[in-house]
């Protein structure tokens, strides 16, 4: 298994890769949360894998009906059923994951999760004895507006699909994510997959949302707000269009990846300081900050690419 953390899979839907995914063991599926992410899921291994059927769990009345209305899923239960699978998604908030995970080894040959904190739900797999049946991943991909009604089995083509290392049935899962055209990479640990996104995913999150809140501010305190909120370009709309995002989602995320969260946000005040700082005491001299950043945003594409 890799250990590297940049060992990125190429992405990709050939014959071979269809036909490995097609003996990853899948020929019953429990999608458990059929929200975006969860019917997007299911869209996209039915791609995968020909003739593979997908049941699914969802509280939700109302996306309950538009997950049916997808076409994802043959069943959408309000409960986990009494049921055999081959493999469970766990495709919740990750206190949901937390208290799902025990019943739905009970149907599952094979767990696995989306959650975009892995450290407790790690901890809890070890507990219950299920370090060979259980898959810790984190696909990151994803839309500002949540719901059934918004899934698209394209959802994870050439986005990173994190999954950690030392966990057998990542391993297992791996054609079926190749297949989605999913970029698979390995982290060492679930702690440094949840400094990772702290700062990749979670306190950009935060950060989004306190421009908007900054500009509601400023622009509430004039005489024409109106004329502010017509005013904005592409650029305000690329770094404040995360607000969108559905905020209950984020409450648990952001608790249980605090300490990092906390970390990430520490950073990013640090450079606002150092641009505020700047600004006050040598205004012409912020050329090198910004060329700094510059400099970054290539490093961080060359990466990326």
């Amino acid at each position: 298994m890799p250990q590297d953390s940049t060992d990125f899979r190429p992405a990709a839907s050939t014959t071979g890769e269809l036909a490995a995914a097609a003996d990853a063991g899948m020929s019953r599926l429990l999608v458990v949360g059929c929200g975006l992410m969860g019917t997007s899921l299911a869209l996209a291994w039915q791609r995968a894998i020909p003739g593979l059927w997908v049941e699914g769990v969802e509280i939700c009345p109302a996306h309950r009906l538009a997950a049916q209305s997808t076409g994802a899923f043959k069943n959408i239960w309000e409960k986990i059923p009494n049921n055999k699978y081959d493999w469970a998604v766990l495709s919740t908030p990750v206190d949901e994951a937390l208290q799902l995970l025990p019943e739905v080894a009970q149907v599952a040959e094979f767990i696995l999760d989306v959650c975009s904190v892995k450290t407790r739900i790690c901890e809890l797999a070890e507990t219950l004895n299920l370090k060979q049946r259980f898959a810790p991943t984190h696909p990151m991909a994803g839309k500002a507006t949540a719901g059934p009604q918004t899934a698209t089995a394209e959802l994870f083509v050439d986005m990173p699909w994190l999954c950690i290392v030392g966990w057998p049935a990542c391993a297992k899962i791996i054609p079926v994510l190749s297949a989605s055209r999913a970029l698979v990479q390995y982290l060492p640990s679930a702690e440094e997959h949840d400094l990772a996104v702290a700062f990749a995913s979670h306190g950009v999150h935060l950060t989004s949302l306190a421009v908007m809140l900054a500009f509601q501010k400023a622009c509430t305190q004039t005489e024409d707000c109106t004329s502010w909120q017509r005013m904005t370009g592409p650029g305000f709309r690329d770094v404040t269009r995360l607000s969108a995002s559905p905020p209950g989602f984020w409450v648990t995320t952001l608790a249980h990846n605090r300490t990092f969260v906390l970390q990430a946000l520490e950073g990013v005040m640090e450079e606002l300081q150092r641009f505020r700082e700047t600004l006050v005491h040598s205004p012409h001299q912020i050329e090198p900050l910004l060329q700094a950043a510059q400099d970054a945003y290539i490093q961080w594409k060359e990466g990326h690419a």
